[in-house]
């Protein structure tokens, strides 16, 4: 429908806190200041942020991170994934996909360790 990137300005914040104490800020800003939105962002149509933190999770946060880090990025790749520690027992996942439904798949296909924290399949409240 030529909507694809097409607005002035986006501001976006993350604060993520843990007893008193910040332990993420993230800040995006895109304008059309730096030039147009669709041609900086390529082909890629989805930004996708993802925050694991807390003892429960810190076991699969630190292999998510190993594993991501040993992924190859092959030339033109419809997804790119990086992973970083976050604090002492979390994961700060950010990927870059062509679709919504791609990468879904593969944010599911993460964090399909949730499950049995949350008490049941983790998606199927979702739609």
């Amino acid at each position: 429908m030529g909507e694809r990137w097409a607005f002035d300005r986006y501001d976006g914040r993350l604060e993520f806190w843990r007893e008193g104490r910040a332990i993420l800020y993230d800040s995006v800003r895109l304008t059309q200041d730096d030039g147009p939105l669709a041609e900086r962002m390529g082909r890629f149509n989805v930004w996708a942020t993802v925050v694991l933190t807390g003892p429960l999770v810190a076991e699969a946060a630190a292999k998510l991170i190993s594993e991501i880090a040993n992924l190859p990025v092959p030339p033109r790749s419809d997804l790119i994934l990086s992973a970083a520690p976050l604090g002492e027992d979390g994961a700060l996942l950010r990927m870059a996909g062509i679709s919504t439904e791609q990468t879904s798949v593969v944010i599911r296909q993460y964090l399909s360790f949730l499950s049995p924290h949350l008490g049941g399949e983790l998606w199927s409240r979702k739609w």
